[in-house]
């Protein structure tokens, strides 16, 4: 038992003061109790999933709630209160409840198109907040590939099926977290990691730093998957590759 702690000890001290960071900050920085954070936090969730390829950074990701051709996007992908109670597992009149108190303060919004929807006073509210928890997240991910962290917990705790699939998507960390456990790649047949052609991340590693890696642990490229263009000029910002282990 002493021998498992000592192997997982840093990956879950880190993972613990992650979310107790995250907990303290919720009430701090933006002054919400728990269940709040979580309503927002769906709410967020759901409009990045439509919205994310729509930016390259925080203001571009976030410009379209500020307009109102977002009911016109989500008026088929319109989030309700039912939703969001199944989703963080609460009672729904719990949520219909803080929610009426969020829009009271103006957290959030309402439409008949587009249903429930951020707004300008909790994307500023929220910016602060997530720089500070990216921050934090990068320690986490840095400590793990210092330690080859999640190399043992791939080797001890996964049994990894003949031809399994990864992927990655860690807005702008994929190259740590590919480095953290790259003696554990081997086991993946095939990679999917999310790359970027410019840099909308500080410290972020480019596209042919992560192909170049991929090589020198024998992964080729298999397939691309554009991703995020820029309109107006037709410019790729980002993009997928699923790379084959030889």
């Amino acid at each position: 038992m002493k021998k498992n702690l000592d192997k997982y000890g840093e990956i879950l001290y880190h993972l613990i003061n992650f979310r107790l960071e995250q907990y303290k900050d919720s009430k701090s920085m933006i002054g919400l109790d728990f269940d709040s954070f979580m309503i927002i936090s769906c709410i967020g969730r759901h409009y990045l999933r439509f919205k994310i390829k729509e930016g390259s950074n925080w203001d571009s990701v976030w410009e379209q709630s500020r307009s109102k051709i977002i009911d016109k996007h989500l008026n088929k992908k319109k989030l309700t209160i039912f939703a969001v109670a199944n989703i963080v597992d609460l009672p729904k009149e719990t949520v219909r409840r803080k929610i009426e108190i969020l829009k009271k303060k103006k957290m959030i919004g309402y439409s008949k198109n587009g249903g429930l929807l951020p707004t300008e006073k909790i994307e500023e509210l929220m910016k602060p907040f997530a720089t500070k928890e990216l921050k934090v997240l990068a320690n986490f991910l840095q400590a793990l590939k210092k330690n080859k962290s999640l190399d043992q917990l791939l080797n001890d705790d996964i049994n990894v099926q003949k031809n399994m699939m990864l992927k990655i998507d860690t807005q702008g960390t994929e190259r740590d977290i590919l480095e953290s456990g790259d003696t554990s790649l081997g086991k993946f047949k095939l990679i999917q990691v999310e790359l970027s052609i410019q840099k909308p991340y500080t410290n972020q590693k480019l596209w042919t730093d992560v192909v170049q890696f991929m090589k020198e642990k024998e992964f080729d490229v298999w397939s691309i998957i554009p991703g995020y263009k820029q309109k107006d000029k037709g410019q790729l910002y980002q993009l997928d590759a699923i790379f084959y282990k030889k």
